[in-house]
């Protein structure tokens, strides 16, 4: 882990509880719906950067079989306490501890965007290797060019590492690690806590 990301774990270390209860009702429901109609009843989900658990809980409670993973050993367990029907680890987004092959689907929302540009292709690549063949993928990413530290101001300034891309700079990279595009759009943002726009990104390995 680098030192970028480090700053980033220890401002979610430092916010848990805040962060979980700002985004308790943050679910994207359309989005997951669309994630889950490419899955069978009872399939295998890896959500990746999962923090508080909120999109765990939501998926184990439909009968789906999830592990949840994220750096920050605070919010996985506060998770824990949270959901008792899913499994949880501490693990980095770019050195899965799982074989090949493990999961019929991985969501992986917001949670790309703290990954370094210089280490996206190798996370990506992680997420190929352990997804089932025929497996789903779903990304959310922020739309934009740069990647900065930049102050969290509905933290308290906390530092975080944000990476934005564009669509077909990220598709592009996607099917580099040999990912097929299911289907792709751009949703605006227009509430007081998430103002980007998104880009949403169904794929198949």
């Amino acid at each position: 882990m680098g030192k970028l990301e480090e700053i980033t774990i220890d401002s979610y270390d430092r916010t848990v509880e805040a962060y979980a209860e700002n985004t308790a009702g943050m679910h994207p429901m359309h989005i997951s719906k669309i994630f889950i109609s490419y899955l069978s009843d009872g399939a295998s989900i890896l959500d990746l950067g999962c923090g508080p658990g909120r999109d765990v809980g939501i998926f184990a409670d439909r009968g789906y079989n999830v592990t949840g993973v994220d750096l920050s050993k605070k919010m996985i367990g506060y998770a824990r306490k949270q959901v008792t029907n899913a499994k949880f680890s501490v693990m980095d987004i770019k050195s899965l501890a799982f074989v090949g092959n493990s999961f019929d689907g991985v969501w992986a929302c917001m949670s790309f965007l703290h990954v370094p540009k210089e280490n996206i292709e190798q996370g990506l690549g992680e997420v190929h290797r352990v997804l089932k063949p025929e497996g789903v993928f779903y990304l959310g990413l922020k739309v934009g060019n740069e990647e900065a530290l930049k102050p969290d101001n509905r933290y308290g300034g906390v530092e975080k590492f944000w990476s934005f891309y564009q669509k077909d700079e990220i598709e592009w990279l996607l099917t580099r690690v040999g990912f097929s595009i299911l289907e792709s759009e751009i949703e605006k943002k227009d509430d007081t806590y998430a103002t980007n726009q998104v880009i949403d990104l169904f794929c198949r390995k």
